[in-house]
């Protein structure tokens, strides 16, 4: 199975194998199909940070795709909502099991009552191993949750480290502008005066031309060199040369370079300088900060501790289901009515274990889904500012 894992709400996602040799569009045409996310709304991500965003590429082409290391999903239609959709455990089945116990303490010692006792541990010990398995399913949720937050992460400093990089040459070009920018003002100045002097001196015939519209044979030979009647001087040569397959003409050009001084006075460049420097100081900043989830590996891990108790607690009531099916073979062996009722109360307080071990259960059940509850609200605020 191709295994896709959907972290806005921690679920994973299986799709037939067949898809890995199929292009990344009918990937995500396969999740549109499945679960209604638009292909334009959907992200897909893996481990490292990075994205999925080239249609035609194989999916096979990418490392990921088994359970142990999914693609990972965004959808960013979710994150238009106060808060992601959220399903919590239905405990129905353990309170009809809770009640139906309760009634047998209270029944009288028959074989038929040592039977219901038997069969009554046997479920709570069939249904202890589905509470086992919710909470490996909810905390194994959390675990990838913070893979795929951690995949965000590694994409968003890339990212991150790419502008600051963009940042810095722009701040270096900008701190030389204004360095130089009284040497430009001066020159456009003192460009009315050279522009005189330059229609004063005459083209030379040994200039080059080649114009746009000369073919390549033409601007190779001799015809490249027009004669020196084709340009009454140099200003004019320049303007022919330099100019002529623009939209501006060199007067032009000027006016817009001397605008754009007056308009980049010292105030506005240092406001841009400024603006840098915050921009870059936001990036370290945000660099640092959106690493971790604030105690979030502190949680995960009291989540696998929680874990291990929950695999006693499930290995407990097995013990005690084959105890009360032991109890049963020998009341039956023995077929003597009269020990039954010294022994059933003295068994009472085994059904007593029984129930307080499946609160247990029940318990890790509510703490494991109220975790996943807080880190899916969490990660999707920190989604949001992505």
């Amino acid at each position: 199975m191709l295994h896709i894992f959907y972290v806005n709400i921690g679920v994973m996602l299986k799709f037939e194998m067949n898809l890995a040799i199929q292009s990344v569009l009918k990937l995500k045409e396969a999740i549109l199909k499945k679960m209604q996310i638009a292909v334009e709304k959907q992200v897909l991500l893996i481990s490292g940070g990075e994205w999925i965003n080239d249609p035609e590429r194989k999916v096979c082409s990418y490392n990921a795709g088994n359970d142990s290391n999914p693609f990972f999903l965004f959808n960013l239609d979710l994150l238009k909502k106060p808060l992601p959709p959220f399903e919590l455990p239905n405990f129905s089945t353990d309170k009809q099991l809770e009640r139906n116990l309760q009634e047998l303490l209270n029944k009288p010692a028959t074989f038929e009552v040592v039977t219901q006792r038997k069969q009554i541990v046997q479920a709570f010990s069939e249904l202890a191993h589905q509470r086992r398995g919710k909470c490996q399913e909810l905390v194994h949720s959390q675990h990838l949750q913070h893979q795929g937050w951690s995949a965000v992460i590694a994409n968003m400093l890339e990212v991150m480290n790419i502008y600051e990089k963009k940042t810095n040459i722009v701040a270096n070009r900008l701190t030389e502008f204004i360095s130089q920018r009284d040497e430009h003002v001066n020159l456009i100045e003192k460009f009315p005066s050279a522009v005189e002097l330059l229609k004063k001196i005459p083209a030379f015939p040994c200039l080059p031309y080649n114009s746009t519209d000369s073919s390549p044979s033409q601007s190779s030979s001799s015809s490249s060199f027009p004669p020196s009647t084709s340009f009454s001087s140099i200003l004019d040569w320049i303007a022919a040369t330099h100019f002529s397959d623009t939209n501006f003409t060199l007067e032009e050009s000027v006016e817009i370079c001397k605008k754009g001084l007056q308009e980049c006075n010292k105030e506005l460049l240092q406001k841009m300088w400024d603006d840098l420097n915050k921009m870059i100081e936001l990036v370290v900043i945000d660099k640092k900060e959106a690493k971790k989830i604030k105690g979030l590996e502190d949680r995960l891990s009291g989540l696998e501790k929680l874990m291990a108790n929950v695999q006693k607690v499930a290995s407990e009531q097995d013990e005690l289901a084959k105890m009360f099916t032991n109890f049963e073979m020998r009341v039956k062996s023995l077929q003597d009515s009269s020990m039954l009722p010294d022994v059933c109360s003295s068994h009472n307080q085994y059904l007593d274990i029984v129930l307080s071990n499946h609160q247990i259960l029940v318990d890790a059940v509510q703490k494991c889904t109220k975790a996943k509850y807080e880190l899916c609200e969490n990660l999707h605020n920190r989604l949001k500012s992505v």
